[in-house]
């Protein structure tokens, strides 16, 4: 249903897997390296435990990720907080809103 929505609104996007931790001092430049050879696009700390209550409930779970970092083996860019970069078109209230949007058409469609 999210990609479906994105790709009728014409909202530009990146699906993938994404690497769920809930330690940030455990992403190690190996780790690193092994999720981006395994394919994922992020990582990020708070979905873990929803996505595990969604699976131990068997109920439907979905993401929708901003990027706020852009970690490399060799460097961590903070680009949220960057003033060099250009603003962009889908800060955090604007991909809230999207959220919020999405998750009224899935309420009716379940």
């Amino acid at each position: 249903i999210i990609t479906n929505y994105l790709k009728d609104k014409n909202i530009p996007f990146h699906s993938g897997s994404t690497w769920t931790i809930d330690a940030p001092y455990r992403e190690t430049i190996r780790k690193i390296r092994k999720y981006q050879a395994e394919g994922c696009l992020s990582v990020e700390m708070e979905a873990s435990a929803l996505f595990a209550i969604a699976d131990y409930r068997k109920k439907h779970i979905g993401g929708i990720f901003l990027a706020g970092d852009l970690v490399t083996p060799k460097s961590w860019s903070k680009r949220l907080k960057r003033k060099d970069l250009p603003k962009r078109e889908f800060d955090k209230t604007t991909t809230l809103n999207l959220s919020l949007e999405i998750f009224k058409e899935l309420d009716q469609k379940i």
